[in-house]
């Protein structure tokens, strides 16, 4: 195969656009899979008032009143402890958007950047 370098540029810049364009956002989506996973947000979600812990309890009828007030304790720690997880989950995956959206605009602006710096870079040597 015969390689012809004054076509390089322009294929760099179809797979700058185009193919490298499709892996990033492939990439992208599986770090959002993957956050969204990892903090389990739909489980939190279908169990955000459901116990943290079952205490071993007694039976019997004396202890009526102290099962009710256990099991909504544990209710409030397993709300709570379910908030704080959702609420840092979905603060990672925004921080994620915020940075993947960020590349996605460095990424397109980078080829104008380095022919500007190298521009420069040429007018300084000059001078």
């Amino acid at each position: 195969m015969r390689f012809n370098t004054l076509s390089l540029p322009v294929h760099y810049f179809v797979w700058h656009y185009g193919g490298a364009f499709r892996d990033i956002f492939r990439i992208e989506t599986n770090i959002m899979w993957f956050l969204y996973n990892f903090f389990s947000l739909s489980i939190l979600f279908k169990t955000f008032f459901s116990p943290w812990r079952r205490l071993s309890e007694n039976k019997n009828e004396d202890a009526f009143w102290q099962r009710i007030i256990i099991n909504t304790i544990m209710r409030l720690v397993g709300f709570l402890a379910r908030l704080v997880t959702v609420i840092s989950g979905l603060f990672i995956i925004l921080i994620a958007f915020i940075v993947s959206v960020a590349f996605y605009v460095i990424w397109f602006l980078l080829p104008a950047i380095v022919v500007v710096l190298l521009i420069g870079g040429a007018v300084s040597l000059t001078l």
